[in-house]
């Protein structure tokens, strides 16, 4: 099996055993308008305010180091990291469902660098229904928010989410043109003839 870490954003970790138990593997693991259809999904829709709640219960329960929970209604996701990944998934599924529903056919999983590859194309609207929408952008950020603020996050999300929810630089604004910053009144005459009249052209 191969391990990821997240130094700057991802790295192979080639370590002995014993330190590589004290990494943090991240993943994610939901369903989709891909996956699954959308009365599978309303079963596993959760409301913004419950967020905190369950995501909490998803990381005490399944044993995770760090959890974010996203709900759209094109997706259900759980974003985590934790030492290992094996047996986790059926846990955390267990807090999602109800008793009387198989999501096993809907599922998939990502590891490691595929994980945060697939943030990406989630956060950026590639792998919306509608190509390019924005939406999901403030959902993500929405869901982040509510594990921060709950305190189930720790390093490597913030790392990883960060890059995804920051707001867009803004560009610089262009500087005016040198006739543009000088008041009327001091405009050399040929600058006043050329304005007035429309003629641009130098003189020979």
């Amino acid at each position: 099996m191969r391990w990821w870490i997240l130094p700057g954003l991802l790295a192979s970790n080639r370590e002995s055993g014993s330190r590589l138990n004290a990494r943090m593997n991240i993943f994610v693991t939901g369903l989709s308008y891909k996956t699954a259809p959308v009365e599978v999904r309303e079963k596993l829709a959760v409301r913004p305010s419950l967020l905190p709640c369950l995501g909490c219960r998803l990381k005490i329960n399944a044993g995770l180091d760090e959890v974010v929970l996203l709900s759209t209604c094109n997706r259900v996701e759980v974003y985590g990291t934790a030492p290992w990944i094996q047996g986790r998934v059926h846990r955390i599924f267990q807090q999602l469902c109800p008793a009387d529903t198989d999501v096993t056919p809907y599922i998939y999983v990502k590891e490691g660098a595929d994980a945060v590859r697939h943030l990406f194309s989630v956060t950026s609207g590639l792998d919306s229904m509608v190509i390019g929408e924005t939406e999901i952008t403030g959902q993500v950020k929405l869901a982040y928010q509510a594990a921060q603020a709950a305190k189930l996050t720790g390093r490597v999300l913030y790392r990883v989410f960060r890059r995804r929810c920051r707001p867009p630089r803004k560009s610089a604004p262009r500087p005016a043109s040198a006739a543009a910053r000088l008041p009327w009144a001091v405009w050399p005459w040929s600058w006043r003839s050329a304005f007035l009249t429309g003629n641009f052209r130098r003189k020979p």
